[in-house]
């Protein structure tokens, strides 16, 4: 049988974020998202699951969640180019060596007609998701990013990350869209420079 390593939401009693849990009002988007990279099993009880099988490590989804660290049971080794044992102690921990920023910033941006059609582009694996974005209902700024993207990439820093608000800075020689790893929340509002944003 398979044992859990941590229950659900425990995480966040230790300052951690975690990819799956139990919520009473779970995202669909975010389901959705998870469940293209490995099916799910609990979201009849409201629960997204870690993944436990490791063809999941490779799917192109998986470096938009920004995963640093996975955890496994003793009992499980894992053996893949891109994570390596770090800890071990009741637990093992791996760490990636694919670091991918918690925001970022992209010049280019391919729109797609509906979510599932987005989803669908990213796991493809035929975008770059360093260099470019896919968007639903795009805002009209966009018209203004470069017809080619820059030699060097725009800059973003997180400044502040709390559950109730992210603050970002960036600079950049040329337009470019942020692109934070996280889910948008029904009711989150940007600003930039304090002002309104889409």
């Amino acid at each position: 049988g398979r044992q859990l390593v941590l229950q659900p939401n425990l995480p966040m009693l230790y300052g951690l974020y975690d990819t799956g849990g139990y919520d009473s009002v779970i995202l669909e988007r975010y389901a959705r998202y998870v469940e293209t990279i490995e099916p799910q099993r609990a979201l009849w009880s409201n629960q997204i699951v870690g993944f436990e099988d490791p063809d999941s490590l490779d799917s192109p989804l998986l470096p938009l969640l920004n995963i640093s660290y996975l955890l496994a049971d003793s009992r499980t080794t894992l053996d893949h180019p891109d994570w390596e044992l770090v800890f071990t102690e009741g637990a093992n921990v791996y760490r990636t060596r694919r670091e991918h920023p918690r925001a970022f910033m992209v010049h280019q941006v391919e729109t797609a007609g509906s979510f599932e059609e987005a989803i669908e582009r990213l796991d493809g694996g035929r975008l770059d998701t360093r260099r470019s974005a896919v968007v639903v209902d795009p805002p009209a700024g966009l018209s203004v990013l470069p017809a080619e993207a820059p030699p060097e990439p725009g800059r973003v820093s997180v400044a502040r990350y709390a559950h109730t608000g992210v603050e970002m800075t960036s600079s950049s020689a040329a337009a470019g869209v942020v692109v934070p790893c996280d889910m948008i929340y029904p009711g989150w509002r940007a600003y930039v420079d304090g002002r309104p944003a889409d």
